[in-house]
């Protein structure tokens, strides 16, 4: 039975971890202001790609790493290079008059902050199914919740500290809060109970063992990916540049959607006692693409909000259902589940994230019709969806 201190130290990283993974794009507008950062576009786009390279590579070596040192190994692994990315983050403040000194330190840092969600992801998710095995999807969704927390919190957070130019304070919080974690870690056991079965397999016989249907939820997790980042990565960017809302009004649409997510999965957690998860998996995708064409058209802050918030709901419970239910129907790799899941969904999260600067200047798009383009992907989700919950029903979310 995992201790207190080693439960609140899974998901106060998770927590934290939330606040970090969005402190970029809660930073878009200063960024990509000319008194700020002065980044076009593509190059906005492009600090992602670090991220997305430095996430999909800690997760894919996370599960044989954790069989070979530890899964604890790895969890304070993720906690210190998300601390150092925010370290970083927080000093290129000093190096804004210097564009391109700046823009090297913001690329650094997302690539470290990439290291450490992915490393940090794949040992929370391990972890929270492990400390609660009769409860694997309820300890997920309650996982994601405080991560969903965290993403809400990052925009308010800069939007009250951007006024007196000291948006810098976010980044270093989080950095205090993830050495303290990472500290914290170290005097504990953090032995996951009953994962990680077939620990001397390698990655070829895993990969032999794991059923076809996994393969099927890599794919929804990485097209999911790609929606969720459009609407986290470049809403702000999109509200404020297409539509002409002031940046405090585009960062609280952003708050808007990750409080959403937030509330959304605790909304799951309660109507799934009444109404089959299975149902609420094949409805969110269907929601996804209503959000998706709602946010293309919205004109206004009103408007601009409300699409925000359903995207919120439409993407709430995707990511930890897909990720508990992966796990549940393979418990002996749970740490390879967890890491390569998270790779996908980050795989998504690169092209959402880096792809669509150079798309919009290449195909000379704005990001509204980015949107109405993504509704094939979001489509092509409602396809996986129905696929994966018609022979097997997904698990109640609590």
């Amino acid at each position: 039975m995992a201790s207190a201190i080693e439960i609140g130290t899974v998901y106060g990283g998770g927590l934290a971890l939330g606040i970090a993974l969005v402190s970029f794009p809660a930073t878009s507008t200063i960024l990509t202001a000319s008194d700020g950062y002065g980044l076009s576009s593509s190059q906005y786009g492009s600090i992602f790609l670090p991220l997305f390279a430095g996430s999909v590579l800690a997760s894919l070596l996370a599960p044989g790493l954790a069989r070979q040192h530890g899964l604890r190994t790895i969890l304070i692994a993720g906690f210190l290079a998300t601390a150092l990315a925010m370290t970083t983050f927080a000093l290129s403040s000093l190096a804004t008059g210097a564009h391109l000194l700046a823009f090297a330190m913001v690329m650094v840092a997302t690539g470290l902050l990439g290291l450490g969600f992915g490393a940090t992801l794949t040992a929370i998710n391990a972890y929270a199914a492990s400390f609660f095995p009769k409860r694997s999807e309820t300890a997920l969704t309650a996982l994601h919740t405080l991560l969903g927390t965290g993403t809400a919190l990052a925009p308010i957070i800069v939007s009250l500290l951007a006024g007196g130019g000291h948006w810098w304070l976010l980044p270093v919080g989080v950095a205090v809060a993830m050495f303290l974690l990472a500290g914290v870690g170290r005097t504990q056991p953090l032995v996951p109970a009953g994962a990680g079965g077939g620990p001397m397999m390698g990655v070829s016989a895993v990969v032999r063992a794991l059923p076809r249907r996994f393969w099927v939820w890599i794919g929804f997790a990485l097209l999911y990916g790609v929606c969720e980042t459009l609407f986290g990565n470049w809403g702000s960017v999109y509200l404020h540049e297409q539509r002409g809302l002031p940046s405090a009004t585009a960062n609280l649409a952003l708050a808007v959607f990750w409080g959403a997510v937030t509330a959304g999965r605790l909304l799951v957690a309660v109507i799934s006692t009444r109404v089959s998860p299975a149902k609420i998996f094949r409805v969110l995708p269907v929601l996804i693409v209503i959000a998706l064409a709602a946010v293309a058209f919205a004109q206004g802050a009103t408007l601009g909000v409300m699409a925000f918030a359903l995207a919120g709901l439409a993407c709430s419970a995707c990511l930890p259902l897909s990720i508990g239910t992966a796990s549940g129907e393979t418990p002996r790799f749970v740490e390879t589940v967890s890491g390569w899941m998270v790779a996908s969904y980050m795989v998504g999260y690169g092209i959402g994230a880096f792809a669509v600067g150079p798309l919009r200047e290449v195909g000379d798009l704005q990001l509204s019709d980015v949107y109405l383009l993504a509704t094939g992907i979001a489509s092509a989700l409602i396809v996986l969806a129905l696929v994966l919950t018609r022979r097997v029903a997904v698990p109640a979310a609590a």
